[in-house]
């Protein structure tokens, strides 16, 4: 977050009061918590914006989401690799040419008296407006067409009107709860990874029961036993529910622009 414009724009809808701190007091009040964060020694009032922060950014992805557009450079990129079927690349050809690396005359498509040889056909089709559609099943047209486009994106690959996207309306789609706590869980794990907890502490300091207990705090859901873990801790004193409840969303990605802020994170 800190190389994104999330913090300026958390500010802003805080001190225009659209950041609901109704919690706050529930969350000084709950020992567990504050007992765990002290552990960890991380400031407990800064550590109250950053779970807003998080919260927030996690709703603006979920309660009222658009799925969003690929941006021009996906586009092409996802033609580049279907155009290149069209001939044998090893994939360690495929990705330099993902990574827009400098093209070696090795990874040239292979010509033989000025034909090129392909591997398979293909068939490309344009129409534009009510115009005829124009299509080329000409598989050396193609191939020539895919390292026009390589060559293009390399030269490119910083303009910025590449890496946007055109935009498209919000729908109102709400996805589920779990996708809240999946993100939720995901961006805490991210800020808490670089903390160790003092030696010899009476108190817990896993982490992942510290973000169950914080999806109680600030109704993020309000199942009860996200807090009141003692019939779902192993006996290494760890919590099961929230591992069992993101299980499925581990590594959960979610293609929507976001209703508050203005970068993806």
């Amino acid at each position: 977050m800190i190389n994104s414009v999330v913090p300026e724009d958390f500010c802003k809808r805080y001190h225009e009061g659209k950041i609901n701190t109704v919690f706050r007091q529930s969350f000084l009040d709950a020992v567990e918590i504050n007992d765990t964060l002290k552990a960890y020694k991380i400031d407990i009032d800064k550590f109250w914006y950053l779970c807003l922060l998080v919260k927030d950014y996690s709703e603006g992805q979920t309660l009222k989401a658009s799925l969003s557009n690929p941006t021009h450079k996906e586009e092409i990129k996802l033609l580049i690799e279907e155009l290149g079927k069209l001939t044998h690349n090893p994939k360690g050809l495929q990705d330099k040419m993902m990574r827009f690396e400098p093209a070696r005359t090795a990874f040239q498509p292979k010509a033989q008296e000025h034909i090129i040889k392909t591997d398979m056909s293909g068939k490309l089709t344009l129409r534009i407006g009510n115009d005829k559609a124009i299509t080329i099943t000409d598989g050396q047209t193609l191939v020539i067409l895919r390292e026009a486009l390589v060559k293009g994106l390399r030269f490119f690959h910083n303009n910025s009107i590449l890496n946007s996207a055109p935009t498209a309306p919000y729908d109102a789609s709400t996805l589920g709860i779990q996708y809240r706590v999946a993100l939720f869980y995901k961006y805490m794990k991210w800020f808490l990874e670089q903390f160790t907890p003092q030696r010899k502490r009476a108190v817990s300091t896993d982490k992942t029961l510290l973000i169950s207990r914080l999806i109680y705090v600030l109704d993020i859901d309000a199942d009860p036993q996200y807090y009141d873990t003692r019939n779902y801790i192993n006996n290494r004193g760890k919590s099961e529910h929230l591992r069992n409840k993101i299980k499925r969303y581990k590594d959960i990605s979610i293609p929507v622009r976001n209703q508050y802020y203005r970068d993806r994170i």
